[in-house]
């Protein structure tokens, strides 16, 4: 079946179905001093942008494999070494000070001292600032990424092959699927969107819109690349041209028919990530069990042998026995 006979529909909201473990709050609020009045368009759409936002996640992502030990690591890292080294640094430069002082024979003079360290607290309040809405940012694609990941697991059963997180030298795939139907690259964006009212992904001319305003960033380029790189490695490594199709998905948002025809016509498909099961029902299979088994082969063996900068590793890994 042609992409002309896939028609969607308005996706509700993702509700990944996982345990009964309820998600901490990820609200961003972006506040408002201004109160506008009538029925001006561009006031109402002002006021729509300046509304409280929450996370489109409605239950915090099931754990990863080895997250514990992950989490370990770092805790480790941090009390352990980065700590400890700062606090070094700090006594030897407190050190450094006072026998200069000592030698040069010079009076106590705390200004100096006392400039450094203003400069130094407000330098470093500018970078917690900066870092903590980076953090929200990171946790919240985060969670959508392992949300949408636990639900493309269950394409597993239709005897389709997952894969997360698939590392290149300039970009990572949130989540790569081998289906009789194809091989899906798929990028995940998890905005936030407004506290009220429900959100939805739609098109003006060539632009994306979000809830009416144009993205800051169009995924769509993205994802064509993406997939390009997918059909590059399967040709070169697995020896076999197999049809790869880039897809978008937002948690939590509705897609409607309008942004999804546009987007495919730029080759791109718009979803949000419950629809996606239903449109693989739709294709026709074009792959056998020994292309998807050929094609996961390496792309597993190309995961297991890349490291996080998406270089290959020539060294076995090494550990300590007890």
């Amino acid at each position: 079946m042609t992409d002309q006979a896939l028609t969607p529909h308005l996706v509700d909201d993702i509700r990944p179905e996982m345990s009964t473990t309820i998600m901490p709050p990820f609200a961003q609020s972006l506040p408002s001093d201004r109160t506008y009045h009538g029925s001006d368009p561009c006031a109402e759409r002002i006021s729509v942008a300046t509304r409280k936002t929450k996370s489109p996640l409605k239950d915090r992502p099931l754990r990863n494999p080895g997250e514990s030990v992950q989490e370990a690591i770092f805790e480790h890292a941090l009390t352990r070494m980065f700590l400890p080294w700062i606090w070094s640094c700090v006594f030897t430069a407190l050190a450094l000070i006072e026998w200069g002082r000592w030698y040069f024979r010079a009076p106590p003079n705390p200004w100096f001292v006392t400039g450094l360290a203003v400069v130094a607290d407000v330098v470093g309040i500018l970078f917690w600032r900066s870092a903590l809405k980076r953090l929200d940012s990171l946790r919240l694609g985060r969670d959508g990424e392992r949300a949408v990941g636990q639900f493309m697991e269950k394409l597993r059963t239709d005897g389709a092959e997952v894969f997360h997180d698939v590392l290149s030298r300039d970009f990572n795939i949130d989540h790569v699927v081998i289906a009789p139907q194809g091989v899906f690259t798929i990028e995940t964006k998890t905005w936030s969107k407004p506290d009220r009212g429900k959100p939805e992904i739609s098109f003006e001319g060539d632009r994306l819109l979000k809830n009416g305003f144009p993205v800051d960033r169009d995924p769509m380029p993205q994802a064509l690349a993406q997939a390009t790189w997918m059909r590059e490695f399967l040709r070169d490594s697995a020896g076999r041209e197999l049809d790869v199709r880039p897809v978008v998905v937002f948690p939590g948002w509705m897609v409607g028919p309008g942004a999804f025809e546009s987007a495919r016509k730029k080759g791109v498909w718009l979803l949000n990530p419950r629809a996606l099961p239903g449109f693989l029902e739709k294709l026709q299979p074009t792959l056998s069990s020994e292309d998807i088994w050929i094609a996961s082969y390496h792309l597993g063996r190309y995961i297991r042998t890349t490291t996080s900068t998406g270089e290959a590793i020539t060294q076995p890994i090494e550990s300590e026995t007890a």
